[in-house]
Protein backbone atom coordinates (compact mmCIF):
# COMPACT_ATOMS: atom_id res chain seq x y z
CA UNK A 1 0.00 0.00 0.00
CA UNK A 2 2.97 2.11 0.70
CA UNK A 3 4.81 1.71 -2.63
CA UNK A 4 1.52 2.65 -4.02
CA UNK A 5 1.10 6.04 -2.15
CA UNK A 6 4.20 6.76 -3.50
CA UNK A 7 4.39 6.20 -6.73
CA UNK A 8 0.39 8.09 -6.79
CA UNK A 9 2.79 10.90 -4.73
CA UNK A 10 5.74 11.17 -7.63
CA UNK A 11 4.07 14.31 -9.41
CA UNK A 12 3.52 15.99 -5.72
CA UNK A 13 7.09 14.90 -5.15
CA UNK A 14 8.68 16.65 -8.65
CA UNK A 15 6.76 19.96 -8.66
CA UNK A 16 6.28 20.02 -4.37
CA UNK A 17 9.42 18.60 -3.13
CA UNK A 18 9.20 20.77 -0.12
CA UNK A 19 5.52 19.50 1.06
CA UNK A 20 6.47 15.58 -0.39
CA UNK A 21 9.37 15.57 2.21
CA UNK A 22 7.55 17.31 5.07
CA UNK A 23 4.90 14.48 4.87
CA UNK A 24 8.35 11.94 4.34
CA UNK A 25 9.22 13.01 7.50
CA UNK A 26 5.82 12.93 9.34
CA UNK A 27 6.11 9.34 7.88
CA UNK A 28 8.90 8.55 9.14
CA UNK A 29 8.32 9.98 12.57
CA UNK A 30 5.00 8.05 13.00
CA UNK A 31 6.57 4.93 12.36
CA UNK A 32 9.29 4.83 14.38
CA UNK A 33 7.12 5.74 17.16
CA UNK A 34 5.08 2.80 16.84
CA UNK A 35 5.86 0.15 19.43
CA UNK A 36 6.54 -2.42 18.92
CA UNK A 37 6.64 -2.37 14.46
CA UNK A 38 4.34 -4.15 13.50
CA UNK A 39 3.10 -4.66 9.42
CA UNK A 40 -0.21 -5.50 8.12
CA UNK A 41 -3.10 -6.05 10.69
CA UNK A 42 -0.20 -5.77 13.42
CA UNK A 43 1.27 -9.22 12.99
CA UNK A 44 4.89 -7.62 13.60
CA UNK A 45 7.40 -10.80 14.50
CA UNK A 46 4.76 -12.37 16.72
CA UNK A 47 5.76 -16.02 15.07
CA UNK A 48 3.24 -17.59 16.81
CA UNK A 49 -0.02 -15.16 15.94
CA UNK A 50 1.43 -15.46 12.22
CA UNK A 51 1.83 -19.13 12.07
CA UNK A 52 -1.82 -19.34 13.38
CA UNK A 53 -2.49 -16.78 10.91
CA UNK A 54 -0.86 -19.13 7.87
CA UNK A 55 -2.64 -21.92 8.75
CA UNK A 56 -5.59 -20.20 8.68
CA UNK A 57 -5.11 -18.87 5.40
CA UNK A 58 -3.54 -22.26 3.51
CA UNK A 59 -6.50 -24.13 5.00
CA UNK A 60 -9.26 -21.76 3.58
CA UNK A 61 -7.21 -21.30 0.00
CA UNK A 62 -7.49 -25.61 -0.17
CA UNK A 63 -11.50 -25.43 0.92
CA UNK A 64 -11.89 -23.13 -2.03
CA UNK A 65 -9.75 -25.33 -4.32
CA UNK A 66 -9.25 -28.71 -3.32
CA UNK A 67 -6.13 -30.53 -4.75
CA UNK A 68 -7.18 -33.71 -6.61
CA UNK A 69 -3.97 -35.41 -6.65
CA UNK A 70 -2.51 -37.84 -3.68
CA UNK A 71 1.06 -38.17 -3.06
CA UNK A 72 3.43 -40.89 -2.12
CA UNK A 73 5.54 -40.10 0.88
CA UNK A 74 8.33 -41.72 2.24
CA UNK A 75 9.65 -41.11 5.67
CA UNK A 76 13.69 -41.04 5.40
CA UNK A 77 16.07 -41.95 8.12
CA UNK A 78 19.24 -43.97 8.83
CA UNK A 79 21.23 -46.34 11.32
CA UNK A 80 21.16 -43.11 13.76
CA UNK A 81 17.38 -42.91 13.12
CA UNK A 82 15.20 -43.58 16.33
CA UNK A 83 11.57 -45.31 16.80
CA UNK A 84 10.24 -42.13 18.83
CA UNK A 85 11.50 -39.94 15.53
CA UNK A 86 9.92 -42.50 13.06
CA UNK A 87 6.41 -42.49 14.98
CA UNK A 88 6.48 -38.74 15.25
CA UNK A 89 6.59 -38.46 11.35
CA UNK A 90 3.84 -41.21 11.03
CA UNK A 91 1.95 -40.20 13.32
CA UNK A 92 1.30 -36.58 11.71
CA UNK A 93 0.87 -38.24 8.07
CA UNK A 94 -1.88 -40.24 9.50
CA UNK A 95 -3.67 -36.99 10.55
CA UNK A 96 -3.44 -35.34 7.07
CA UNK A 97 -6.59 -33.57 6.10
CA UNK A 98 -5.58 -34.80 2.16
CA UNK A 99 -4.04 -38.06 3.20
CA UNK A 100 -1.43 -39.78 1.05
CA UNK A 101 -1.86 -42.94 -1.16
CA UNK A 102 1.17 -44.43 0.06
CA UNK A 103 3.42 -44.07 2.54
CA UNK A 104 6.58 -46.06 2.34
CA UNK A 105 10.06 -46.17 4.65
CA UNK A 106 13.72 -45.65 3.33
CA UNK A 107 16.59 -46.39 5.27
CA UNK A 108 15.61 -47.89 8.76
CA UNK A 109 14.02 -51.36 10.10
CA UNK A 110 10.73 -52.65 8.28
CA UNK A 111 7.29 -51.98 10.03
CA UNK A 112 3.89 -54.29 9.46
CA UNK A 113 1.64 -52.86 6.49
CA UNK A 114 4.47 -50.20 5.01
CA UNK A 115 6.32 -50.60 1.78
CA UNK A 116 10.21 -50.55 3.35
CA UNK A 117 12.93 -49.76 1.06
CA UNK A 118 16.78 -49.66 1.58
CA UNK A 119 17.95 -46.18 0.13
CA UNK A 120 16.39 -42.76 -1.68
CA UNK A 121 17.90 -44.16 -4.64
CA UNK A 122 15.18 -47.13 -5.07
CA UNK A 123 12.50 -44.49 -4.59
CA UNK A 124 12.33 -43.59 -8.70
CA UNK A 125 12.18 -47.98 -8.70
CA UNK A 126 8.29 -48.10 -6.71
CA UNK A 127 5.00 -47.84 -8.96
CA UNK A 128 3.46 -45.05 -7.16
CA UNK A 129 1.34 -41.51 -7.62
CA UNK A 130 1.98 -38.51 -9.72
CA UNK A 131 3.81 -36.57 -6.83
CA UNK A 132 6.91 -38.35 -4.73
CA UNK A 133 7.20 -36.56 -1.18
CA UNK A 134 10.16 -37.42 1.46
CA UNK A 135 10.14 -35.99 4.65
CA UNK A 136 12.98 -36.22 7.26
CA UNK A 137 12.25 -38.60 10.25
CA UNK A 138 11.48 -36.48 13.10
CA UNK A 139 9.51 -34.30 11.19
CA UNK A 140 5.80 -33.35 12.03
CA UNK A 141 3.81 -32.15 9.30
CA UNK A 142 0.94 -29.95 9.46
CA UNK A 143 -2.64 -31.22 8.79
CA UNK A 144 -2.65 -29.46 5.58
CA UNK A 145 0.96 -30.17 4.74
CA UNK A 146 0.29 -32.87 1.59
CA UNK A 147 -2.33 -30.63 0.24
CA UNK A 148 -0.18 -27.53 0.49
CA UNK A 149 2.73 -29.33 -1.20
CA UNK A 150 0.85 -30.55 -4.63
CA UNK A 151 -1.15 -27.37 -4.99
CA UNK A 152 1.70 -26.23 -6.91
CA UNK A 153 2.54 -29.66 -9.06
CA UNK A 154 -1.58 -29.13 -9.71
CA UNK A 155 -0.62 -25.43 -11.13
CA UNK A 156 2.32 -26.29 -13.10
CA UNK A 157 3.48 -28.85 -16.11
CA UNK A 158 6.74 -28.43 -15.61
CA UNK A 159 8.12 -32.24 -15.49
CA UNK A 160 11.32 -31.26 -13.53
CA UNK A 161 9.54 -29.03 -10.36
CA UNK A 162 10.84 -29.90 -7.34
CA UNK A 163 9.35 -28.09 -4.49
CA UNK A 164 10.69 -27.42 -1.10
CA UNK A 165 9.13 -25.66 2.05
CA UNK A 166 9.77 -23.50 4.43
CA UNK A 167 9.69 -25.01 8.01
CA UNK A 168 8.82 -23.94 11.99
CA UNK A 169 10.52 -24.90 14.64
CA UNK A 170 8.96 -25.75 18.00
CA UNK A 171 10.90 -25.00 21.17
CA UNK A 172 9.92 -23.92 25.20
CA UNK A 173 8.30 -20.64 24.12
CA UNK A 174 6.08 -21.61 21.19
CA UNK A 175 6.93 -22.08 17.38
CA UNK A 176 9.28 -19.85 15.18
CA UNK A 177 9.11 -19.40 11.73
CA UNK A 178 12.39 -20.78 9.94
CA UNK A 179 13.02 -19.38 6.04
CA UNK A 180 15.04 -21.59 3.92
CA UNK A 181 18.28 -20.46 2.29
CA UNK A 182 18.09 -21.80 -0.49
CA UNK A 183 21.67 -22.77 -2.02
CA UNK A 184 23.13 -22.92 1.71
CA UNK A 185 24.26 -25.46 3.79
CA UNK A 186 21.10 -26.10 5.71
CA UNK A 187 19.27 -29.38 4.28
CA UNK A 188 15.42 -29.12 3.98
CA UNK A 189 13.17 -31.30 6.16
CA UNK A 190 10.51 -31.96 3.01
CA UNK A 191 11.00 -31.81 -0.71
CA UNK A 192 8.54 -33.02 -3.44
CA UNK A 193 8.60 -33.99 -7.02
CA UNK A 194 7.02 -35.35 -9.54
CA UNK A 195 7.08 -39.28 -9.50
CA UNK A 196 8.83 -41.02 -11.74
CA UNK A 197 11.63 -38.57 -12.24
CA UNK A 198 15.01 -39.33 -10.36
CA UNK A 199 15.33 -38.30 -6.47
CA UNK A 200 16.69 -34.59 -7.02
CA UNK A 201 20.06 -34.42 -5.31
CA UNK A 202 19.64 -31.32 -3.16
CA UNK A 203 23.31 -30.93 -2.59
CA UNK A 204 23.93 -29.65 -5.89
CA UNK A 205 21.36 -27.03 -6.50
CA UNK A 206 22.99 -25.43 -9.36
CA UNK A 207 22.32 -28.68 -11.74
CA UNK A 208 18.18 -28.41 -10.31
CA UNK A 209 16.73 -26.55 -13.21
CA UNK A 210 13.12 -26.93 -11.87
CA UNK A 211 13.50 -26.19 -7.81
CA UNK A 212 10.90 -23.98 -6.25
CA UNK A 213 10.19 -22.52 -2.99
CA UNK A 214 7.20 -23.35 -1.22
CA UNK A 215 6.48 -20.27 1.23
CA UNK A 216 4.35 -22.55 3.61
CA UNK A 217 5.76 -23.66 6.23
CA UNK A 218 4.08 -26.68 6.61
CA UNK A 219 6.62 -28.91 8.50
CA UNK A 220 8.18 -28.88 12.16
CA UNK A 221 11.85 -29.40 12.25
CA UNK A 222 14.15 -29.67 15.01
CA UNK A 223 17.04 -27.24 14.37
CA UNK A 224 19.59 -27.95 12.42
CA UNK A 225 22.98 -26.19 12.72
CA UNK A 226 24.56 -24.65 10.15
CA UNK A 227 28.02 -26.59 8.58
CA UNK A 228 31.45 -25.29 7.99
CA UNK A 229 31.86 -23.83 5.23
CA UNK A 230 35.18 -24.61 2.73
CA UNK A 231 37.42 -22.26 2.66
CA UNK A 232 37.80 -21.44 -1.18
CA UNK A 233 41.62 -20.37 -2.35
CA UNK A 234 43.03 -17.08 -2.47
CA UNK A 235 42.62 -15.07 -5.66
CA UNK A 236 46.11 -14.15 -6.94
CA UNK A 237 44.19 -11.27 -9.77
CA UNK A 238 45.40 -8.14 -10.23
CA UNK A 239 42.54 -5.51 -8.94
CA UNK A 240 41.13 -1.98 -9.23
CA UNK A 241 39.43 -0.26 -6.73
CA UNK A 242 37.35 2.55 -8.04
CA UNK A 243 36.47 5.35 -5.43
CA UNK A 244 34.22 8.22 -6.61
CA UNK A 245 34.58 11.59 -4.87
CA UNK A 246 33.45 15.35 -4.76
CA UNK A 247 34.71 17.09 -1.85
CA UNK A 248 35.50 14.21 0.35
CA UNK A 249 37.58 15.67 2.79
CA UNK A 250 38.78 13.50 5.63
CA UNK A 251 36.17 10.96 5.80
CA UNK A 252 37.79 9.85 2.08
CA UNK A 253 40.95 10.11 3.88
CA UNK A 254 39.87 7.18 5.95
CA UNK A 255 38.46 5.39 3.16
CA UNK A 256 41.60 5.31 1.18
CA UNK A 257 43.81 4.81 4.03
CA UNK A 258 41.48 1.59 4.50
CA UNK A 259 41.90 0.41 1.06
CA UNK A 260 45.90 1.07 0.84
CA UNK A 261 46.10 -0.91 3.56
CA UNK A 262 44.18 -3.91 2.61
CA UNK A 263 45.99 -3.98 -0.86
CA UNK A 264 49.36 -3.98 0.68
CA UNK A 265 48.03 -6.90 2.49
CA UNK A 266 47.48 -8.60 -0.66
CA UNK A 267 50.17 -8.84 -2.12
CA UNK A 268 49.18 -8.85 -5.36
CA UNK A 269 49.30 -5.98 -8.28
CA UNK A 270 46.59 -3.79 -7.21
CA UNK A 271 45.98 0.17 -7.80
CA UNK A 272 43.41 2.67 -6.69
CA UNK A 273 41.55 4.80 -8.80
CA UNK A 274 40.19 7.83 -7.24
CA UNK A 275 37.62 9.71 -9.62
CA UNK A 276 37.45 13.41 -8.92
CA UNK A 277 34.39 14.70 -10.02
CA UNK A 278 34.93 18.63 -9.46
CA UNK A 279 36.66 18.61 -6.02
CA UNK A 280 36.62 22.39 -4.75
CA UNK A 281 37.51 21.90 -1.11
CA UNK A 282 40.98 22.71 -0.39
CA UNK A 283 41.44 19.77 1.95
CA UNK A 284 40.46 17.66 -0.30
CA UNK A 285 42.41 18.49 -3.02
CA UNK A 286 45.56 18.56 -1.03
CA UNK A 287 44.91 15.00 0.36
CA UNK A 288 44.04 14.12 -3.02
CA UNK A 289 47.54 15.66 -3.87
CA UNK A 290 49.14 13.95 -1.09
CA UNK A 291 48.04 10.44 -1.60
CA UNK A 292 48.98 10.06 -5.18
CA UNK A 293 52.74 11.60 -3.98
CA UNK A 294 53.24 8.85 -1.19
CA UNK A 295 52.19 6.16 -3.29
CA UNK A 296 52.49 7.06 -7.15
CA UNK A 297 52.53 3.35 -7.63
CA UNK A 298 49.63 2.42 -6.45
CA UNK A 299 47.37 5.88 -6.35
CA UNK A 300 46.07 7.47 -9.46
CA UNK A 301 43.45 10.71 -9.56
CA UNK A 302 41.52 11.04 -12.18
CA UNK A 303 39.66 13.95 -12.96
CA UNK A 304 35.92 14.01 -14.52
CA UNK A 305 34.83 17.10 -15.27
CA UNK A 306 31.26 16.51 -16.12
CA UNK A 307 28.12 16.67 -14.23
CA UNK A 308 27.43 14.43 -11.17
CA UNK A 309 26.55 10.91 -12.95
CA UNK A 310 27.37 8.01 -10.83
CA UNK A 311 26.84 5.39 -13.78
CA UNK A 312 29.56 7.15 -16.44
CA UNK A 313 32.02 8.15 -13.80
CA UNK A 314 32.55 4.02 -12.98
CA UNK A 315 32.32 3.05 -16.61
CA UNK A 316 34.53 5.73 -17.39
CA UNK A 317 36.82 4.62 -14.64
CA UNK A 318 36.66 1.16 -15.46
CA UNK A 319 38.21 1.97 -19.21
CA UNK A 320 40.84 3.32 -17.31
CA UNK A 321 41.58 0.07 -14.79
CA UNK A 322 44.09 -2.20 -15.68
CA UNK A 323 43.08 -4.79 -12.92
CA UNK A 324 41.20 -7.69 -13.72
CA UNK A 325 39.29 -7.76 -10.44
CA UNK A 326 37.24 -3.79 -10.59
CA UNK A 327 35.97 -3.08 -6.84
CA UNK A 328 33.19 -0.16 -7.14
CA UNK A 329 33.99 1.88 -4.11
CA UNK A 330 31.99 4.73 -1.92
CA UNK A 331 34.42 7.56 -0.54
CA UNK A 332 32.61 7.07 2.61
CA UNK A 333 33.51 3.84 3.55
CA UNK A 334 35.73 3.50 6.32
CA UNK A 335 37.44 0.31 6.90
CA UNK A 336 36.49 -1.76 10.35
CA UNK A 337 38.99 -4.52 10.44
CA UNK A 338 41.68 -5.62 8.10
CA UNK A 339 41.50 -8.59 5.74
CA UNK A 340 37.44 -7.51 4.35
CA UNK A 341 38.96 -7.28 0.48
CA UNK A 342 40.84 -10.71 0.65
CA UNK A 343 37.44 -12.46 1.86
CA UNK A 344 35.58 -10.71 -1.21
CA UNK A 345 37.85 -11.94 -3.62
CA UNK A 346 38.08 -15.75 -1.71
CA UNK A 347 34.04 -15.22 -2.53
CA UNK A 348 34.82 -14.38 -6.49
CA UNK A 349 36.73 -16.95 -7.13
CA UNK A 350 34.18 -19.68 -6.71
CA UNK A 351 32.68 -21.23 -9.38
CA UNK A 352 29.31 -19.32 -10.83
CA UNK A 353 29.99 -15.97 -8.52
CA UNK A 354 29.70 -12.93 -10.47
CA UNK A 355 29.85 -10.34 -7.79
CA UNK A 356 29.91 -10.11 -4.49
CA UNK A 357 28.73 -6.91 -1.41
CA UNK A 358 30.06 -6.76 1.98
CA UNK A 359 27.85 -6.30 5.72
CA UNK A 360 27.65 -2.09 5.49
CA UNK A 361 27.60 -0.77 9.08
CA UNK A 362 26.45 2.54 10.12
CA UNK A 363 28.55 3.97 12.90
CA UNK A 364 26.49 3.77 15.43
CA UNK A 365 26.34 -0.22 14.78
CA UNK A 366 23.54 -0.69 13.48
CA UNK A 367 23.15 -2.34 9.48
CA UNK A 368 22.79 -0.84 6.30
CA UNK A 369 23.11 -3.43 4.15
CA UNK A 370 23.18 -7.48 4.48
CA UNK A 371 22.00 -7.87 0.41
CA UNK A 372 19.29 -5.57 -1.42
CA UNK A 373 15.59 -7.03 -1.41
CA UNK A 374 13.61 -6.10 -4.79
CA UNK A 375 10.04 -5.25 -4.34
CA UNK A 376 10.54 -3.60 -1.07
CA UNK A 377 9.47 0.42 -0.87
CA UNK A 378 8.23 -0.11 -4.48
CA UNK A 379 11.59 -1.14 -6.54
CA UNK A 380 14.44 -2.30 -4.13
CA UNK A 381 15.72 -2.00 -0.41
CA UNK A 382 18.02 -2.81 2.06
CA UNK A 383 15.94 -5.41 4.83
CA UNK A 384 16.23 -4.51 8.33
CA UNK A 385 17.96 -1.11 7.40
CA UNK A 386 19.02 0.61 10.80
CA UNK A 387 18.63 -2.51 13.01
CA UNK A 388 20.94 -3.56 15.82
CA UNK A 389 22.78 -7.06 14.68
CA UNK A 390 21.74 -8.58 17.38
CA UNK A 391 18.15 -8.13 16.42
CA UNK A 392 15.90 -11.25 16.76
CA UNK A 393 14.35 -10.05 13.20
CA UNK A 394 17.51 -10.74 11.49
CA UNK A 395 16.81 -14.70 11.67
CA UNK A 396 14.40 -13.80 9.13
CA UNK A 397 17.01 -12.05 6.57
CA UNK A 398 20.72 -13.49 8.41
CA UNK A 399 23.23 -10.90 7.78
CA UNK A 400 25.67 -13.09 9.68
CA UNK A 401 25.19 -15.71 6.97
CA UNK A 402 26.80 -15.91 3.42
CA UNK A 403 23.72 -15.74 0.95
CA UNK A 404 23.09 -15.72 -2.32
CA UNK A 405 20.97 -12.71 -3.15
CA UNK A 406 19.25 -10.41 -5.88
CA UNK A 407 21.73 -7.33 -5.93
CA UNK A 408 24.17 -5.85 -3.30
CA UNK A 409 24.74 -2.41 -3.49
CA UNK A 410 27.34 -0.70 -5.42
CA UNK A 411 28.77 1.24 -2.51
CA UNK A 412 30.81 -1.80 -2.12
CA UNK A 413 30.82 -4.16 -4.92
CA UNK A 414 33.14 -6.76 -6.22
CA UNK A 415 33.49 -8.03 -9.74
CA UNK A 416 35.54 -8.83 -12.14
CA UNK A 417 36.59 -6.45 -15.71
CA UNK A 418 35.00 -9.01 -18.03
CA UNK A 419 31.70 -9.47 -16.66
CA UNK A 420 32.03 -5.67 -15.99
CA UNK A 421 31.76 -5.46 -19.43
CA UNK A 422 29.72 -8.38 -20.27
CA UNK A 423 26.59 -6.73 -18.99
CA UNK A 424 27.73 -3.20 -20.59
CA UNK A 425 28.75 -1.83 -16.86
CA UNK A 426 26.17 0.56 -15.38
CA UNK A 427 23.38 2.47 -16.94
CA UNK A 428 24.05 5.56 -17.50
CA UNK A 429 21.66 6.88 -19.74
CA UNK A 430 18.81 5.67 -17.43
CA UNK A 431 20.32 5.04 -14.24
CA UNK A 432 22.33 7.84 -13.46
CA UNK A 433 22.48 7.73 -9.97
CA UNK A 434 19.67 5.43 -8.08
CA UNK A 435 19.15 2.03 -8.57
CA UNK A 436 22.04 1.16 -11.26
CA UNK A 437 23.86 -1.12 -8.85
CA UNK A 438 20.63 -3.39 -8.63
CA UNK A 439 19.90 -3.34 -12.35
CA UNK A 440 23.57 -4.47 -12.62
CA UNK A 441 23.31 -7.39 -10.55
CA UNK A 442 20.07 -8.16 -12.00
CA UNK A 443 21.74 -8.29 -15.39
CA UNK A 444 24.79 -9.92 -13.85
CA UNK A 445 22.67 -12.96 -12.78
CA UNK A 446 20.36 -13.01 -15.17
CA UNK A 447 23.21 -14.10 -17.47
CA UNK A 448 26.76 -14.71 -15.93
CA UNK A 449 26.20 -15.65 -12.69
CA UNK A 450 25.38 -15.04 -8.62
CA UNK A 451 25.98 -12.52 -6.69
CA UNK A 452 26.78 -13.17 -3.18
CA UNK A 453 26.53 -11.33 -0.09
CA UNK A 454 29.17 -11.81 2.58
CA UNK A 455 29.26 -10.59 6.62
CA UNK A 456 32.86 -11.85 6.56
CA UNK A 457 33.61 -8.11 4.90
CA UNK A 458 32.59 -5.34 7.17
CA UNK A 459 32.72 -2.06 7.01
CA UNK A 460 31.27 1.38 8.13
CA UNK A 461 29.44 3.05 5.43
CA UNK A 462 28.55 6.79 6.32
CA UNK A 463 25.76 6.32 3.77
CA UNK A 464 25.57 9.67 1.05
CA UNK A 465 27.93 11.78 2.87
CA UNK A 466 29.09 13.25 0.18
CA UNK A 467 26.01 13.07 -2.52
CA UNK A 468 23.33 14.50 -0.12
CA UNK A 469 19.56 14.08 -0.25
CA UNK A 470 17.00 13.83 -2.98
CA UNK A 471 15.83 17.83 -2.41
CA UNK A 472 15.46 19.65 -5.77
CA UNK A 473 13.20 19.64 -8.03
CA UNK A 474 15.47 17.95 -10.84
CA UNK A 475 16.94 15.69 -8.22
CA UNK A 476 13.17 14.28 -7.43
CA UNK A 477 12.05 14.35 -11.33
CA UNK A 478 15.20 12.18 -12.21
CA UNK A 479 14.24 9.58 -9.31
CA UNK A 480 10.80 9.30 -10.45
CA UNK A 481 12.47 8.38 -13.57
CA UNK A 482 14.84 6.08 -12.45
CA UNK A 483 11.59 4.34 -10.68
CA UNK A 484 9.95 3.96 -13.93
CA UNK A 485 12.56 2.72 -15.84
CA UNK A 486 13.28 -0.40 -12.81
CA UNK A 487 9.38 -0.93 -12.93
CA UNK A 488 8.95 -1.13 -16.32
CA UNK A 489 12.49 -3.52 -16.95
CA UNK A 490 12.31 -5.25 -14.06
CA UNK A 491 8.90 -6.13 -13.41
CA UNK A 492 9.23 -9.63 -12.61
CA UNK A 493 11.86 -9.95 -10.25
CA UNK A 494 10.40 -6.51 -8.36
CA UNK A 495 6.92 -8.66 -7.87
CA UNK A 496 8.73 -11.71 -6.79
CA UNK A 497 12.08 -11.60 -5.29
CA UNK A 498 13.22 -15.60 -5.00
CA UNK A 499 15.57 -14.57 -2.28
CA UNK A 500 13.44 -12.43 -0.23
CA UNK A 501 10.63 -14.27 1.92
CA UNK A 502 7.35 -14.10 0.59
CA UNK A 503 6.49 -13.68 4.58
CA UNK A 504 7.90 -10.19 4.40
CA UNK A 505 5.78 -6.53 4.23
CA UNK A 506 6.72 -5.05 1.31
CA UNK A 507 5.85 -1.76 2.59
CA UNK A 508 8.31 -1.55 5.94
CA UNK A 509 11.88 -2.48 5.77
CA UNK A 510 12.05 -3.55 9.43
CA UNK A 511 11.57 -7.50 8.63
CA UNK A 512 7.92 -7.23 9.95
CA UNK A 513 5.56 -9.72 8.85
CA UNK A 514 2.69 -9.00 6.33
CA UNK A 515 -0.63 -10.59 6.55
CA UNK A 516 -0.78 -14.13 4.96
CA UNK A 517 -2.49 -14.62 1.70
CA UNK A 518 -3.26 -18.02 0.64
CA UNK A 519 -2.33 -17.91 -2.71
CA UNK A 520 1.10 -16.19 -2.08
CA UNK A 521 1.78 -19.23 0.11
CA UNK A 522 0.37 -21.71 -1.91
CA UNK A 523 2.13 -20.78 -5.37
CA UNK A 524 5.89 -21.82 -5.41
CA UNK A 525 8.39 -19.20 -6.34
CA UNK A 526 11.07 -20.88 -9.19
CA UNK A 527 14.42 -20.10 -8.07
CA UNK A 528 17.09 -19.32 -10.41
CA UNK A 529 20.58 -21.01 -10.87
CA UNK A 530 21.47 -21.73 -7.50
CA UNK A 531 25.31 -21.78 -6.18
CA UNK A 532 26.64 -24.41 -3.42
CA UNK A 533 28.19 -23.53 -0.62
CA UNK A 534 29.08 -27.30 0.38
CA UNK A 535 31.84 -27.39 -2.26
Amino acid sequence: MVALIERALVPLRVHCPGLFAWLRRAWWLLRWRRLPPRAGHGLGQDHARYLDAMDAAIAHSLRQTPPSLRPQVWVLGDAQTTNEQIERSLASLREQAWPAQQIGLCGVQARPGLVCIGSADEISAVPGSDVVVAVQAGCELTRDALGALVHGFECSDDPDLCVVPDQRHVHAEGQALVVWQPGGVRPPAVWAWRGGQAVPSLSDPARMAGLAHLPAAVVSAPPVGVEAVPDSPDSRASISVIVPTRDGGEVLGECLRGVLAELAALKVEGELLVVDNGSRDARTLELLSGFAASHPDVVRVLRYDHPFNYSAINNWAVEQACGEQILLLNDDIQSREPGWLAAMRSELVRPHVAAVGARLLYPNGCIQHAGVALGLGGVAGHPGRTLKPEDSRWAMWPHDQRRQVSAVTGACLLTTRALYWAVDGLNQHALSVAFNDVDFCLKLGQSCGAVIYTPSATLIHHESMSRGAEDSVAKQRRFAEEIRYMQQHWPEMIKNDPFYSAHLSRELDDLSFRPPSGPTLLTPRRLPPLISFTS
